[in-house]
């Protein structure tokens, strides 16, 4: 079987995510927002979505992008004012899907 690769990207609330005031925390959720509005333009940004965390790991969102390096993965991701200020950390990992399931 022949696979894509992507990154997925748990989007995780650090256990020492800093305290910000509502006004700022408001300013830093619509930059996240237009971030993903602006990855997903230019064909970084997949899907993204919140979740429902069961693992007790406070895991926020999932970004699923179109790279299969690691390097570019990270300096995408490090376009979001969430995680710049530390209110969101990212986990990385490379995922395999059918070849053409997901264009």
């Amino acid at each position: 079987m022949e696979f894509d690769e992507f990154y997925l990207v748990l989007l995780r609330r650090p256990p020492n995510a800093p305290e910000l005031p509502q006004t700022e925390l408001d300013s830093l959720g619509k930059g996240h927002f237009a971030n993903m509005r602006r990855l997903h333009g230019e064909g970084k940004l997949l899907q993204a979505g919140p979740t429902d965390d069961h693992s007790g790991r406070d895991v926020r969102g999932i970004f699923i992008l179109t790279t299969n390096d690691l390097a570019t993965a990270r300096k995408w991701v490090g376009t979001d004012p969430l995680i710049q200020k530390g209110r969101l950390v990212a986990d990385y990992l490379k995922w395999y899907v059918q070849k053409g399931s997901l264009k």
